[in-house]
This record gives structure tokens, sequence and C-alpha cells, in this order.
């Protein structure tokens, strides 16, 4: 049923359509590389507008609504998401110039990270049908990671989840070879209001050590992280300053450590550090 449905979708929107889509990608990934058993689920969003794309957890679009409507009526007893720390950023993608650029915002501060060089892919000919859709194979070594992907020439957007792109097609799949980091499209919707137009503007140009780096020091100056603090009936509430809410038991003991495990990184990032 599943794959009819995806597959039904695919032929309404891109057939009387062709304007603005969110691909939404199921995201499964082991956070402790040491309990390899332990998988957690998230789903992403893919805005396109086919000129350009923005790629963010779909915990945005839900923490984003719900925190407007805490401050508005602090009265209303707001149940948020999990949170997830290794998720709060976006990337933007420019397709004309095949650019790709990592936002992130920490203290109140916006950095980006652009991607110097395109994705070199090896595309095999080898085919496999996902979700009613033939795909074809290629692979590429990045982030200190090797990586399968299968995407589609039906689909001809070089797009795909987080980083990824450069492929002719939209990329359906992609995983890496330990298991670690998948993604997997599992709806296409049309769209009229896609997060192209957020506030890029004044970011911070930062490399990749340093953006390991302030992952490191997050967990460390927590105090300097909170943007506002709220308190409901069994709960008490943390909006932080880079815009996502973490909730935690009213009944907490250590309130400041409980943070610091909330916003620390997992041990298995999607990008492994450089060596």
């Amino acid at each position: 049923m599943k794959n009819k449905i995806l597959a039904l979708l695919i032929c309404l929107t891109f057939v009387t359509t062709y304007s603005q889509k969110r691909f939404v990608y199921e995201y499964k990934f082991v956070p402790d590389v040491t309990k390899k058993d332990s998988v957690l689920t998230d789903y992403m969003n893919l805005d396109s507008d086919m000129k350009n794309s923005v790629f963010y957890s779909s915990f945005k679009n839900v923490s984003d609504s719900l925190r407007q409507e805490l401050l508005s009526n602090k009265s209303i007893k707001v149940s948020y998401p999990y949170y997830n720390p290794n998720l709060i950023y976006t990337v933007t993608k420019n397709y004309s110039k095949n650019s790709v650029v990592y936002h992130i915002k920490d203290s109140g501060i916006k950095f980006k990270l652009t991607e110097a060089k395109p994705i070199k892919w090896n595309i095999s000919k080898e085919t496999r049908t996902i979700n009613n859709l033939k795909c074809q194979k290629a692979t590429t070594d990045l982030y200190g990671r090797k990586w399968i992907a299968w995407f589609s020439p039906e689909i001809t957007i070089q797009d795909g989840p987080y980083k990824f792109n450069n492929l002719p097609g939209l990329i359906i799949q992609i995983e890496d070879t330990e298991k670690n980091h998948s993604f997997e499209l599992t709806q296409i919707k049309n769209i009229t209001n896609p997060k192209l137009d957020d506030d890029y503007k004044n970011e911070k140009e930062i490399s990749q050590k340093q953006l390991n780096q302030l992952f490191d020091d997050r967990a460390k100056n927590i105090n300097s992280n909170i943007g506002q603090m709220f308190v409901q009936s069994n709960s008490i509430g943390f909006v932080m300053k880079d815009g996502n809410v973490i909730q935690l038991n009213r009944n907490t003991k250590n309130v400041e450590k409980e943070l610091e495990k909330s916003v620390k990184r997992t041990n298995n990032p999607i990008e492994l550090k450089e060596k």
C-alpha cells in the first residue's frame, strides 16, 4: 500500500504540475556507535522550487508553530516532540550555481559552512526498483564514510537529502556502508510555502573544524544558549537561542546536567571529524 501511494503521488505531482515540492525522507541513524542495535528515526523535509532547495528536520516546523503558540498564550499545555540536537541545521542548495550551504544558529549567532567542491560519484549500471521507481546505483566516499545511493532519472532534479546532490536524478535512497545513517524518500507533496525564504543574511562563515568545535562547546556553555524558560503543570521548558525547545520533567533534580545531555552531539555524527 505504501508503495502504491508513493507512486500515485509521484504521478500526480510531476505530471499535473511541476512547481514547488516537499520531498519527505525517513532518516534512520545509530546515535551511539557502541550500540549498533539502537536506531532512531526522524523525518526530514526537502523543499524545492526546482531552482533552489532547503533541507531541514520536520521537527523544526512543529517546534516553530508550537513555540509561537506558547509565547502568545503561556497558559496552554504544549507537548513538544523529541528534540534531536544533531538536526538543528538546515542545508540550502542552488541548482544553477551547484552550491551547497550548511546553516546553523548557536547562542543567537548565525553561521554557515559552504561546500567547496561538488560531490564526485561513481555511477554504476546496476538498477533497482524502490517504491515503484526505477533507480540507478551510485557510490562515493564522503565525510569519512562510504555511501551507496540510489537515484531516479524519472525525477529530473539533481538533489537529495542532506548535502547529497549532483546526480542525474533525485536521490531516492542513500546509506553508508556501515549502516549508521540512511535516508529514504517516503512522500512527495505539493506545497505553497517552501522555507526557501528564511533569513540567511548576516551569517558568519566557518570551517568544518570550527563547526565541530562549536558542537563540542554547546553542552559546556548550556546557560548561554538558553533564550527563555517556561513552566507548565508537569514540565519545565527551555526555548534555546537556536530556536529549538527542550522539555524536562518538572521533578528533574539536576536540570543543568539534563540540558547538557539534551544538546550534546551524538558520538556517531553523519560527518566524522577530520583525522
